[in-house]
């Protein structure tokens, strides 16, 4: 089945950008840990990546924006000799301005948008740097890098804006170690 490139884990796989990762580095022969809450959609996809390009495509079920799900991911990081990418894409937004926004949206939002990546980031790096090779790409947003007047999208933005810094300050944490991140 997979090559030399290892598996590579993206989160928010059933749909969007994650799911255009995991077809992209399918492709190109990483296996792959394709997470996200909908497993009807996961198993469809693992199924057509396998088919398409000869690699495994394992299915990992989790709710990123609760502890849970990703103590399940970071566990499979971790224990997991094979994985040499992380793609943290699981994310969401709403078109409300904050005032509008449910409290429970917003931590939700800070939850998945936020604390997984940031953990999830930290579990793969640990990891990663051990080795002495690994990938991280966080996913990013245009809407991190300023604010768009008229759309309601103040929590989302902002969590982007946190990406993009986080990113760049762990760039800066793995030069030297053979550990990218992106």
């Amino acid at each position: 089945l997979s090559g030399n490139l290892g598996t590579a884990i993206v989160t928010g796989a059933s749909a969007g950008i994650g799911k255009l990762f995991g077809d992209r580095l399918a492709g190109r022969g990483y296996g792959l840990v394709l997470v996200a809450r909908r497993e009807d959609r996961l198993r469809s996809i693992a199924a057509d990546l396998q088919s398409r390009f000869s690699v495994r495509a394992d299915v990992l079920v989790a709710d990123l924006s609760e502890p849970a799900g990703v103590a399940s991911v970071s566990d499979r990081i971790s224990s997991d000799s094979s994985v040499s990418m992380l793609v943290n894409n699981a994310g969401y937004s709403t078109i409300k301005t904050l005032a509008q926004t449910p409290d429970e949206v917003i931590a939700n939002m800070i939850a998945l948008n936020i604390t997984a990546l940031t953990t999830l980031s930290k579990a793969a790096i640990v990891r990663f740097t051990e080795r002495g090779a690994g990938t991280v790409v966080n996913v990013g947003s245009g809407a991190g890098f300023a604010p768009f007047p008229g759309i309601g999208i103040p929590v989302y933005a902002s969590t982007k804006a946190y990406v993009f810094l986080l990113t760049k300050y762990l760039q800066n944490e793995v030069e030297g170690t053979g550990v990218s991140v992106r």
